[in-house]
């Protein structure tokens, strides 16, 4: 299929969409940096996760199922607090 003379007029006219209804430029590398971004969210979280995971764990003088559910619980939310206490800080 040929393009048409007024899908190219369209494209000069600062439209981002391809003729085939794809954005201009979306190639691969924007899906690698978003999952980068995500890769090292994730990391961010765990690392804060790991040691506030730990302390509960120091600090609770029971081992049950309902405890240790709760624990990474608590310091899921407090990672999660923790990552955006720094990126407001830091302002990324």
């Amino acid at each position: 299929m040929t393009a048409k003379p007024e899908d190219r007029k369209n494209s000069d006219k600062g439209d981002t969409k391809g003729i085939w209804g794809v954005a201009v430029g979306a190639g691969p590398w924007r899906w690698r940096v978003k999952s980068r971004r995500t890769l090292l969210a994730v990391a961010e979280v765990a690392a804060w996760w790991v040691p506030l995971a730990a302390l509960w764990l120091v600090l609770v003088s029971t081992l049950d199922p309902l405890e240790l559910a709760v624990g990474a619980g608590a310091s899921a939310v407090a990672a999660f607090v923790a990552r955006g206490a720094r990126r407001a800080v830091t302002g990324r």
